[in-house]
């Protein structure tokens, strides 16, 4: 992986728990620690069609999966772009209907 998206800009915000990473074409990752990396959500500003934001990724380890870790991501996303858009574009495969049920459960259809 080169370009721009591998070259991340760290900044030294802490948000609820959350350590917010700024990419330099101003994509936003949101990275949950405890001692080491638990998960993170990787979301473009304007990705849904031009007009929301749109998470691209959410991944959570395996070993932290259940004990929301993914919930505290999507709510940190979610809070942050409340203030520019009401609504957060996500699409989920087919197949995978964990990650269906999660984002179902929040209110996302």
């Amino acid at each position: 992986m080169g370009g721009p998206r591998a070259k991340l800009v760290l900044s030294a915000l802490v948000l609820a728990g959350c350590t917010k990473l700024v990419g330099v074409d101003g994509d936003y990752v949101l990275g949950a620690f405890d001692g080491k990396l638990l998960g993170f959500a990787w979301i473009l500003p304007r990705g849904g069609f031009g007009r929301s934001p749109y998470l691209r990724l959410i991944a959570v380890s395996p070993k932290a999966q259940s004990g929301g870790v993914g919930a505290a991501l999507l709510d940190e996303g979610e809070k942050h772009f409340s203030r520019e858009a009401a609504h957060m574009f996500l699409m989920v495969s087919d197949f995978n209907t964990r990650a269906q049920a999660f984002y179902q459960k929040r209110g996302y259809v």
